[in-house]
Protein backbone atom coordinates (compact mmCIF):
# COMPACT_ATOMS: atom_id res chain seq x y z
CA UNK A 1 0.00 0.00 0.00
CA UNK A 2 1.25 3.47 -0.89
CA UNK A 3 2.59 5.42 2.09
CA UNK A 4 1.20 8.94 2.05
CA UNK A 5 2.10 12.12 3.90
CA UNK A 6 -1.11 13.99 4.58
CA UNK A 7 -1.53 17.72 4.68
CA UNK A 8 -3.60 18.59 7.77
CA UNK A 9 -5.85 21.59 7.21
CA UNK A 10 -8.25 23.24 9.65
CA UNK A 11 -11.30 25.20 8.53
CA UNK A 12 -11.98 27.90 11.08
CA UNK A 13 -13.80 31.16 11.66
CA UNK A 14 -14.66 32.58 15.07
CA UNK A 15 -17.94 33.78 13.60
CA UNK A 16 -20.67 31.21 12.97
CA UNK A 17 -23.02 31.04 10.00
CA UNK A 18 -20.31 31.61 7.37
CA UNK A 19 -20.57 28.30 5.52
CA UNK A 20 -17.55 26.77 7.28
CA UNK A 21 -18.88 23.24 7.61
CA UNK A 22 -20.36 23.23 4.11
CA UNK A 23 -17.00 24.33 2.71
CA UNK A 24 -15.17 21.66 4.71
CA UNK A 25 -17.27 18.69 3.66
CA UNK A 26 -17.65 19.74 0.03
CA UNK A 27 -13.94 20.36 -0.45
CA UNK A 28 -13.23 17.02 1.25
CA UNK A 29 -15.73 15.29 -1.03
CA UNK A 30 -14.25 16.92 -4.14
CA UNK A 31 -10.72 15.83 -3.24
CA UNK A 32 -11.97 12.27 -2.64
CA UNK A 33 -13.65 12.22 -6.05
CA UNK A 34 -10.34 13.37 -7.49
CA UNK A 35 -8.75 10.16 -6.21
CA UNK A 36 -7.25 11.55 -3.02
CA UNK A 37 -7.63 9.70 0.28
CA UNK A 38 -9.37 12.10 2.66
CA UNK A 39 -10.21 12.05 6.36
CA UNK A 40 -12.61 14.55 7.93
CA UNK A 41 -12.24 15.15 11.68
CA UNK A 42 -15.34 16.81 13.15
CA UNK A 43 -14.14 18.85 16.13
CA UNK A 44 -17.20 21.11 16.24
CA UNK A 45 -19.56 20.05 19.08
CA UNK A 46 -22.49 20.90 16.81
CA UNK A 47 -21.23 17.94 14.68
CA UNK A 48 -23.04 19.14 11.55
CA UNK A 49 -20.31 17.68 9.34
CA UNK A 50 -20.92 14.25 10.85
CA UNK A 51 -24.68 14.46 10.40
CA UNK A 52 -24.40 15.62 6.79
CA UNK A 53 -21.86 12.98 5.78
CA UNK A 54 -23.71 10.10 7.46
CA UNK A 55 -26.93 11.19 5.80
CA UNK A 56 -25.11 11.36 2.47
CA UNK A 57 -23.71 7.87 3.00
CA UNK A 58 -27.08 6.38 3.84
CA UNK A 59 -28.73 7.93 0.80
CA UNK A 60 -25.99 7.44 -1.82
CA UNK A 61 -23.49 4.87 -0.51
CA UNK A 62 -25.52 2.43 1.54
CA UNK A 63 -23.41 -0.45 0.24
CA UNK A 64 -20.62 0.75 2.56
CA UNK A 65 -22.80 0.24 5.63
CA UNK A 66 -22.54 -3.19 7.25
CA UNK A 67 -25.58 -5.34 6.54
CA UNK A 68 -26.15 -6.23 10.19
CA UNK A 69 -26.26 -2.52 11.03
CA UNK A 70 -28.91 -1.95 8.37
CA UNK A 71 -30.94 -4.87 9.71
CA UNK A 72 -30.74 -3.51 13.27
CA UNK A 73 -31.84 -0.06 12.09
CA UNK A 74 -34.72 -1.60 10.18
CA UNK A 75 -35.89 -3.37 13.32
CA UNK A 76 -35.56 -0.23 15.46
CA UNK A 77 -37.53 1.86 12.99
CA UNK A 78 -40.36 -0.65 13.08
CA UNK A 79 -40.34 -1.19 16.85
CA UNK A 80 -39.89 2.42 17.99
CA UNK A 81 -41.19 4.51 15.12
CA UNK A 82 -43.47 2.15 13.21
CA UNK A 83 -41.62 3.02 10.03
CA UNK A 84 -40.02 0.85 7.35
CA UNK A 85 -37.08 1.60 5.05
CA UNK A 86 -35.28 -0.74 2.68
CA UNK A 87 -32.25 -2.56 4.10
CA UNK A 88 -30.95 -4.22 0.95
CA UNK A 89 -27.44 -2.90 0.26
CA UNK A 90 -27.59 -4.28 -3.27
CA UNK A 91 -30.34 -1.88 -4.27
CA UNK A 92 -29.57 1.04 -6.53
CA UNK A 93 -28.49 4.18 -4.72
CA UNK A 94 -30.90 7.09 -4.62
CA UNK A 95 -30.69 9.40 -7.61
CA UNK A 96 -30.33 13.16 -7.40
CA UNK A 97 -34.06 13.83 -7.51
CA UNK A 98 -35.60 15.22 -4.36
CA UNK A 99 -37.35 12.74 -2.12
CA UNK A 100 -40.77 13.41 -0.69
CA UNK A 101 -40.58 14.81 2.86
CA UNK A 102 -41.60 11.49 4.44
CA UNK A 103 -38.88 9.48 2.69
CA UNK A 104 -36.31 12.21 3.35
CA UNK A 105 -37.15 12.13 7.05
CA UNK A 106 -36.88 8.34 7.21
CA UNK A 107 -33.42 8.44 5.69
CA UNK A 108 -32.24 11.16 8.03
CA UNK A 109 -33.61 9.20 10.98
CA UNK A 110 -31.80 6.09 9.76
CA UNK A 111 -28.48 7.93 9.54
CA UNK A 112 -29.06 9.27 13.05
CA UNK A 113 -29.51 5.70 14.30
CA UNK A 114 -26.18 4.78 12.67
CA UNK A 115 -24.59 7.68 14.53
CA UNK A 116 -26.09 6.46 17.81
CA UNK A 117 -24.30 3.15 17.29
CA UNK A 118 -21.00 4.88 16.63
CA UNK A 119 -21.45 7.02 19.72
CA UNK A 120 -22.32 4.02 21.90
CA UNK A 121 -19.07 2.39 20.76
CA UNK A 122 -17.23 5.63 21.58
CA UNK A 123 -16.18 6.10 17.95
CA UNK A 124 -16.20 9.91 18.17
CA UNK A 125 -13.62 12.60 18.88
CA UNK A 126 -14.84 12.88 22.47
CA UNK A 127 -12.86 9.72 23.25
CA UNK A 128 -9.67 11.71 22.62
CA UNK A 129 -10.50 14.01 25.52
CA UNK A 130 -11.44 11.30 28.02
CA UNK A 131 -9.80 8.18 29.43
CA UNK A 132 -12.60 5.89 28.29
CA UNK A 133 -10.55 4.41 25.48
CA UNK A 134 -7.74 3.50 27.86
CA UNK A 135 -9.88 2.24 30.71
CA UNK A 136 -12.52 0.30 28.81
CA UNK A 137 -10.79 -0.53 25.54
CA UNK A 138 -12.27 0.06 22.12
CA UNK A 139 -13.13 -2.15 19.17
CA UNK A 140 -12.01 0.65 16.85
CA UNK A 141 -9.32 2.70 18.63
CA UNK A 142 -8.47 4.70 15.48
CA UNK A 143 -12.02 6.15 15.70
CA UNK A 144 -12.24 6.14 11.90
CA UNK A 145 -15.53 5.39 10.17
CA UNK A 146 -15.51 4.69 6.41
CA UNK A 147 -18.11 6.65 4.47
CA UNK A 148 -17.29 5.71 0.89
CA UNK A 149 -14.30 5.26 -1.39
CA UNK A 150 -11.53 7.71 -0.43
CA UNK A 151 -13.59 9.47 2.25
CA UNK A 152 -13.58 8.65 5.97
CA UNK A 153 -14.56 10.52 9.12
CA UNK A 154 -13.78 10.68 12.81
CA UNK A 155 -17.29 11.65 13.98
CA UNK A 156 -18.10 14.62 16.17
CA UNK A 157 -20.02 14.57 19.42
CA UNK A 158 -22.33 17.06 21.14
CA UNK A 159 -20.81 15.94 24.44
CA UNK A 160 -17.58 17.68 23.40
CA UNK A 161 -19.04 20.71 25.19
CA UNK A 162 -18.11 18.92 28.41
CA UNK A 163 -14.42 19.19 27.51
CA UNK A 164 -14.68 22.97 27.56
CA UNK A 165 -15.00 23.00 31.34
CA UNK A 166 -12.44 22.04 33.96
CA UNK A 167 -8.71 21.55 33.52
CA UNK A 168 -7.60 21.60 29.88
CA UNK A 169 -3.87 21.34 30.56
CA UNK A 170 -2.20 18.54 28.66
CA UNK A 171 -4.98 18.39 26.06
CA UNK A 172 -3.56 20.65 23.35
CA UNK A 173 -1.65 17.76 21.79
CA UNK A 174 -4.27 14.99 22.07
CA UNK A 175 -5.35 15.16 18.42
CA UNK A 176 -1.77 15.28 17.18
CA UNK A 177 -0.91 12.29 19.40
CA UNK A 178 -3.83 10.35 17.92
CA UNK A 179 -2.78 11.17 14.36
CA UNK A 180 0.75 9.99 15.15
CA UNK A 181 -0.21 6.87 17.12
CA UNK A 182 -2.41 5.50 14.34
CA UNK A 183 -0.23 6.70 11.46
CA UNK A 184 -3.01 8.78 9.94
CA UNK A 185 -0.68 11.00 7.93
CA UNK A 186 0.60 7.88 6.21
CA UNK A 187 -2.93 6.74 5.32
CA UNK A 188 -4.34 9.92 3.79
CA UNK A 189 -3.49 12.66 1.32
CA UNK A 190 -5.54 15.23 3.20
CA UNK A 191 -6.94 15.49 6.71
CA UNK A 192 -9.55 18.24 7.05
CA UNK A 193 -10.62 19.45 10.49
CA UNK A 194 -13.94 21.23 10.99
CA UNK A 195 -13.23 23.53 13.96
CA UNK A 196 -15.73 25.09 16.37
CA UNK A 197 -16.56 28.80 15.81
CA UNK A 198 -14.79 29.86 19.03
CA UNK A 199 -11.38 29.82 20.70
CA UNK A 200 -11.50 26.76 22.98
CA UNK A 201 -9.28 23.78 23.71
CA UNK A 202 -11.02 22.02 20.80
CA UNK A 203 -9.94 24.74 18.38
CA UNK A 204 -6.44 24.94 19.81
CA UNK A 205 -5.97 21.16 19.65
CA UNK A 206 -7.14 21.24 16.02
CA UNK A 207 -4.68 23.97 15.06
CA UNK A 208 -1.91 22.31 17.09
CA UNK A 209 -2.22 19.30 14.77
CA UNK A 210 -2.62 21.32 11.56
CA UNK A 211 -0.14 22.39 8.92
CA UNK A 212 -2.44 25.02 7.46
CA UNK A 213 -5.79 26.69 8.04
CA UNK A 214 -8.43 28.17 5.79
CA UNK A 215 -10.85 30.89 6.89
CA UNK A 216 -14.25 30.60 5.19
CA UNK A 217 -15.95 33.98 5.45
CA UNK A 218 -19.08 35.76 4.35
CA UNK A 219 -18.69 39.20 2.85
CA UNK A 220 -19.86 41.47 5.66
CA UNK A 221 -18.65 44.27 7.92
CA UNK A 222 -17.98 41.95 10.86
CA UNK A 223 -15.56 39.70 8.99
CA UNK A 224 -12.50 41.89 9.38
CA UNK A 225 -12.96 42.00 13.15
CA UNK A 226 -13.34 38.21 13.52
CA UNK A 227 -10.49 37.37 11.16
CA UNK A 228 -8.20 39.90 12.81
CA UNK A 229 -8.93 38.41 16.22
CA UNK A 230 -8.30 34.89 14.93
CA UNK A 231 -4.92 35.89 13.49
CA UNK A 232 -3.94 37.50 16.77
CA UNK A 233 -4.86 34.37 18.73
CA UNK A 234 -3.03 32.03 16.34
CA UNK A 235 0.12 34.14 16.49
CA UNK A 236 0.08 34.57 20.27
CA UNK A 237 -0.56 30.84 20.83
CA UNK A 238 1.75 29.22 18.30
CA UNK A 239 4.39 31.83 17.46
CA UNK A 240 5.10 33.83 20.62
CA UNK A 241 7.58 32.48 23.17
CA UNK A 242 5.47 33.66 26.10
CA UNK A 243 2.69 31.24 25.07
CA UNK A 244 2.23 28.44 27.66
CA UNK A 245 2.40 25.82 24.89
CA UNK A 246 5.13 27.39 22.74
CA UNK A 247 7.88 25.00 23.83
CA UNK A 248 5.68 21.92 23.55
CA UNK A 249 4.45 23.01 20.12
CA UNK A 250 8.00 23.55 18.86
CA UNK A 251 9.04 20.09 19.99
CA UNK A 252 6.14 18.49 18.11
CA UNK A 253 6.73 20.44 14.91
CA UNK A 254 10.43 19.55 14.94
CA UNK A 255 9.60 15.87 15.34
CA UNK A 256 7.23 16.14 12.36
CA UNK A 257 9.88 18.06 10.40
CA UNK A 258 7.20 20.59 9.48
CA UNK A 259 7.05 24.36 10.00
CA UNK A 260 4.54 26.10 12.25
CA UNK A 261 0.94 26.35 11.13
CA UNK A 262 0.36 28.76 8.23
CA UNK A 263 -2.76 30.41 6.78
CA UNK A 264 -3.74 29.39 3.25
CA UNK A 265 -6.09 32.36 3.03
CA UNK A 266 -9.62 33.64 3.32
CA UNK A 267 -12.26 31.83 1.24
CA UNK A 268 -15.34 33.92 0.54
CA UNK A 269 -18.54 31.89 0.86
CA UNK A 270 -22.25 32.49 0.32
CA UNK A 271 -21.40 35.29 -2.12
CA UNK A 272 -23.81 37.29 -4.26
CA UNK A 273 -23.25 39.04 -7.57
CA UNK A 274 -24.22 42.51 -6.36
CA UNK A 275 -22.33 45.80 -6.57
CA UNK A 276 -22.19 46.61 -2.86
CA UNK A 277 -20.74 43.19 -2.06
CA UNK A 278 -17.97 43.77 -4.59
CA UNK A 279 -17.07 47.01 -2.81
CA UNK A 280 -17.09 45.24 0.56
CA UNK A 281 -14.70 42.57 -0.75
CA UNK A 282 -12.20 45.21 -1.80
CA UNK A 283 -12.54 46.93 1.57
CA UNK A 284 -11.91 43.66 3.44
CA UNK A 285 -8.93 42.79 1.26
CA UNK A 286 -7.37 46.17 2.01
CA UNK A 287 -7.88 45.81 5.78
CA UNK A 288 -6.99 42.14 6.34
CA UNK A 289 -3.28 41.27 5.93
CA UNK A 290 -3.94 37.81 4.53
CA UNK A 291 -4.18 36.23 1.11
CA UNK A 292 -7.61 35.71 -0.38
CA UNK A 293 -8.68 32.79 -2.54
CA UNK A 294 -9.58 33.77 -6.07
CA UNK A 295 -12.31 31.14 -5.90
CA UNK A 296 -15.57 32.01 -4.18
CA UNK A 297 -18.40 29.69 -3.19
CA UNK A 298 -21.65 31.40 -4.21
CA UNK A 299 -24.96 31.47 -2.40
CA UNK A 300 -27.81 29.58 -4.05
CA UNK A 301 -31.25 30.09 -2.54
CA UNK A 302 -32.54 26.83 -3.99
CA UNK A 303 -29.91 24.72 -2.23
CA UNK A 304 -31.35 23.31 1.02
CA UNK A 305 -30.34 25.23 4.13
CA UNK A 306 -29.27 21.99 5.80
CA UNK A 307 -25.60 21.08 5.62
CA UNK A 308 -25.30 19.02 2.47
CA UNK A 309 -22.93 17.96 -0.27
CA UNK A 310 -23.41 19.99 -3.41
CA UNK A 311 -23.24 16.92 -5.61
CA UNK A 312 -26.63 16.04 -4.10
CA UNK A 313 -28.15 19.14 -5.63
CA UNK A 314 -28.26 17.91 -9.23
CA UNK A 315 -27.24 19.45 -12.53
CA UNK A 316 -29.06 22.73 -11.83
CA UNK A 317 -26.31 23.71 -9.40
CA UNK A 318 -23.24 23.18 -11.54
CA UNK A 319 -21.98 26.62 -10.49
CA UNK A 320 -21.55 25.41 -6.92
CA UNK A 321 -19.81 22.22 -7.99
CA UNK A 322 -17.49 24.12 -10.32
CA UNK A 323 -16.56 26.57 -7.57
CA UNK A 324 -15.55 23.70 -5.27
CA UNK A 325 -13.52 22.12 -8.09
CA UNK A 326 -11.64 25.40 -8.53
CA UNK A 327 -11.15 25.65 -4.77
CA UNK A 328 -9.39 22.28 -4.49
CA UNK A 329 -7.06 23.19 -7.34
CA UNK A 330 -6.24 26.48 -5.63
CA UNK A 331 -5.64 24.73 -2.29
CA UNK A 332 -3.19 22.35 -3.97
CA UNK A 333 -1.38 25.26 -5.65
CA UNK A 334 -1.19 27.31 -2.46
CA UNK A 335 0.27 24.40 -0.49
CA UNK A 336 2.87 23.81 -3.20
CA UNK A 337 3.83 27.48 -3.06
CA UNK A 338 4.08 27.43 0.75
CA UNK A 339 6.40 24.43 0.60
CA UNK A 340 8.64 26.17 -1.95
CA UNK A 341 8.83 29.21 0.33
CA UNK A 342 9.94 27.00 3.22
CA UNK A 343 12.70 25.45 1.10
CA UNK A 344 13.90 28.89 0.00
CA UNK A 345 13.90 30.23 3.57
CA UNK A 346 15.78 27.20 4.86
CA UNK A 347 18.33 27.56 2.09
CA UNK A 348 18.88 31.21 2.95
CA UNK A 349 19.18 30.40 6.65
CA UNK A 350 16.03 32.26 7.66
Amino acid sequence: MEVKNAEVISFINLKGGVGKTSATINIADAFSKDGKAVLVIDMDPQFNATQALLNHQYRYHKKNIEQDVLVDIHKELIEKYNEVVATNTAQEEDNEEELNPDEEYKRELSSQLIYNRLKSKKITVRTLFTYEGIVEGLDNPSLIYKLKENLDIIPGNLDLFETLTGDTSGKHNVLQDHITEYGLRELYDYIFIDCPPNWTILTQASLFASDYYIIPSKVDLFSSVGIGLLESLVNSTFYEKKSPIYTLYNVYRRELARPHIQPLGVLFTLTHEITIEGKLKEKLKSKIPLEFFETEIPYHSSVPLKFSLYNESGAKHETLKNSVSRAILEIFERISLKKKEVVVNEGSGK
